[in-house]
């Protein structure tokens, strides 16, 4: 996972896997926003899996994919 620091209140990562969310959590990570289509590449993981991580470890899911 390369999570990349904008500033104070923005990171980004490239794609992230459901057991990536433990270790953001760690970090103290307390929102996560998804901006790619569900399917959009073979092997990528499932939205879904993707929030279940998230809520199972308190933190908010935002969904907005560009397409």
């Amino acid at each position: 996972m390369n999570i990349r620091k904008i500033d104070d209140a923005i990171s980004v990562a490239p794609q992230i896997s459901p057991d990536d969310v433990a270790e953001i959590a760690r970090l103290g990570f307390r929102t996560l926003v998804a901006n790619r289509p569900d399917h959009e590449e073979p092997g990528q993981p499932a939205m879904a899996e993707l929030v279940q991580a998230a809520r199972a470890h308190g933190i908010t899911w935002v969904y907005l994919p560009v397409e």
